[in-house]
């Protein structure tokens, strides 16, 4: 397998693969026959292999490219001073045929008038040429109106799929727009169809979609990164260049960090069974809605929500922030205010609660009227044997163990009298809720605790 990068030049596009040379260290094994390819030659890995690893590094070298320019490597026809290729993004495999992408900017484009640029999606193939291509520009390919020297596709980034819909969408830099003053700039969001057309878009740009004021000439938009989720809302965040910003002198330029907005709030639908207690906690003490039965308790550094009937709830966050404050009694009391932001909840821990006792005939596993299960340690004597119980332990003494978890903690282990892996995660599970050390084994201290020594 290559390594693959590019290379940008003024009017075409060149796609590189770079020679392979060491391996790096990794551990894989494989359990079905694995084909890779390298250097054009399929290999095999056999089920059952191990190697540290099969992927490449690199020397730097040129092993092969493909030039995309026009009428070349599969793409059609340009025109004089479109200057293909100024910028280019990957955009993830926009058409899932599991061979990524590309947006490819050409800001000298005249489609609707001197000029205004566009953007070609390229569906890639494996070798590095183009399949099929959709371009974006002037009432193009979805898109709506540009106007002349607007030089939309200056510059172009990947910005994963902001409005979760499954298909990455894209920005676009137009440093010529002149919304609210001449060469100010803009950014367009492009939120993309999975056939590489606009579904729809966002205009960014000066007192628009929610930015603040440019200047005449700033040139906002000629250089575009996407720096991840920096405010960590779950929202990509941009960085977008202005390289003729005045700021300090003449043509000093700048950068503005944008900060998206979530405008949609995540949800958790939680089942929770019988003798169980699900906890859910904000960190950011939001307070937990959706449910009218849901009620929140406010503490110092968080607010929690506490569901322990058999239920089937929906909770969402919402804007209001749970306050614990001091009354004059002492008592705390709880009280809201709204915020701008609402965070999604961290799901903490989920603590077994002591089952309340089952009515049923000795050795029942279900009550027989109302099918819940039967505490059955409260009727029956069990017997664990007088030898350490562990992995690889067989017979009716791991039958019984494995019968007084499942009531205890409401599991549903096979009751096979073979003592496996779930056997010992239900006995840890057991121990660290006793104050035992969590070792997995039946031995003569957890079997007293246990209370089914004979």
């Amino acid at each position: 397998m290559k390594t693959i990068n590019k290379i940008l030049i003024l009017g075409l596009l060149v796609v590189i693969g770079l020679a392979n040379v060491s391996s790096a260290e990794a551990t894989l094994s494989f359990t079905t026959d694995t084909t890779i390819v390298i250097d054009s030659v399929n290999y095999t890995i056999k089920s059952g292999s191990q190697a540290t690893s099969i992927t490449g590094n690199s020397d730097g070298t040129v092993s092969s490219s493909v030039k995309i320019a026009d009428n070349t490597g599969g793409f059609g026809a340009l025109t004089n001073s479109d200057f293909f290729g100024l910028d280019t993004a990957s955009i993830g495999d926009l058409n899932n045929d599991g061979v990524n992408d590309l947006a490819v900017g050409t800001l000298g484009d005249d489609t609707g008038g001197s000029g205004r640029g566009a953007v070609y999606i390229l569906f890639m193939n494996a070798d590095g040429t183009v399949a099929s291509s959709q371009k974006i520009a002037d009432s193009t390919g979805g898109f709506g109106v540009l106007v002349n020297s607007d030089q939309f596709g200056l510059a172009v980034a990947g910005i994963g799929d902001l409005n979760n819909d499954d298909v990455s969408d894209l920005v676009v830099g137009a440093p010529g727009d002149d919304t609210g003053g001449s060469g100010r700039g803009a950014v367009y969001i492009l939120f993309m169809n999975a056939d590489g057309a606009v579904a729809s878009s966002q205009k960014i740009a000066s007192g628009t979609g929610g930015f603040g004021t440019l200047v005449d000439g700033d040139c906002w938009g000629r250089g575009i990164a996407n720096i991840g989720d920096f405010n960590s809302n779950g929202v990509i965040d941009l960085a977008v260049g202005a390289q003729c910003d005045d700021t300090g002198g003449s043509d000093r330029g700048s950068v503005y960090i944008l900060y998206f907005t979530r405008t949609s709030v995540p949800s958790l639908e939680v089942t929770v069974p019988s003798y169980s207690t699900f906890t859910l906690v904000s960190n950011d003490k939001h307070i937990f809605n959706n449910n009218a039965s849901l009620t929140t308790d406010c503490f110092e550094n968080n607010s929690s929500l506490v569901i322990n009937t058999p239920s089937t709830v929906t909770i969402t966050p919402s804007t209001e922030i749970c306050v614990s404050e001091q009354n004059s009694s002492g008592s705390s009391k709880k009280s809201s205010s709204t915020t701008t932001e609402t965070l999604i909840p961290v799901v903490s821990t989920i603590p077994p609660s002591t089952p309340a006792p089952v009515s049923c005939p000795s050795g029942d596993m279900f009550n027989a009227t109302t099918g819940e299960r039967c505490n059955a340690f409260f009727n029956i004597s069990y017997n664990f044997g007088l030898t350490t119980l562990g992995l690889g332990s067989v017979g009716e003494t791991v039958r019984q163990l494995q019968q007084f978890l499942n009531t205890q903690l409401n599991l549903i282990l096979s009751v096979d009298g073979k003592f496996g892996p779930l056997t010992s995660a239900a006995v840890k599970q057991w121990q660290a809720a006793h104050g035992l050390v969590p070792d997995g084994q039946g031995g003569p201290l957890t079997k007293e605790k246990m209370g089914g020594m004979n």
